[in-house]
């Protein structure tokens, strides 16, 4: 799925038991094998997630919370 900074998404908590809606505000693709959110990696404005690279978004919620999941606790996104 092509995902873009803006893009509302639904990402799966607490071990997929629940979800989270908000707003793509960042996408991070990681560059190293063990690399998390700290180490880095290259932010883009669009990923297709097919390509099955390791990464994170931040979100916002609707409450302005700011949040973060990885590529693989994505659900749903709406355009």
């Amino acid at each position: 799925m092509l995902i873009q900074v803006g893009d509302k998404v639904e990402v799966a908590t607490d071990w997929g038991k629940g979800s989270a809606e908000g707003y793509i505000t960042n996408i991070q693709i990681l560059t190293k094998p063990d690399g998390t959110k700290k180490t880095g990696g290259v932010h883009t404005k669009e990923y297709d997630t097919s390509l099955n690279y390791k990464g994170i978004i931040d979100y916002q919620t609707k409450s302005g919370k700011l949040q973060f999941a990885n590529f693989n606790q994505l659900r749903k996104v709406t355009k």
